[in-house]
């Protein structure tokens, strides 16, 4: 995996994607690997994700075998 989406949503969307997840696995699928940080508040967004943060995440991305 190396993507990491961050972006904003309300609850019932998030609780939406979970549910839809949920029903893969219920199918005996497999869902596709995700790291997905939803923030409801797009202010709260900017306070987690500082420029430091911005950067390791970077420097990890970049540091990844393809």
């Amino acid at each position: 995996m190396r993507n990491v989406i961050v972006n904003t949503g309300t609850t019932g969307e998030y609780f939406a994607r979970v549910r839809e997840i949920a029903k893969q696995i219920d199918h005996s699928d497999v869902p596709k690997p995700e790291f997905t940080l939803t923030f409801e508040d797009p202010a709260d967004m900017f306070v987690v994700m500082t420029p430091a943060r911005l950067e390791l995440f970077r420097a990890a991305k970049a540091d990844q075998p393809q």
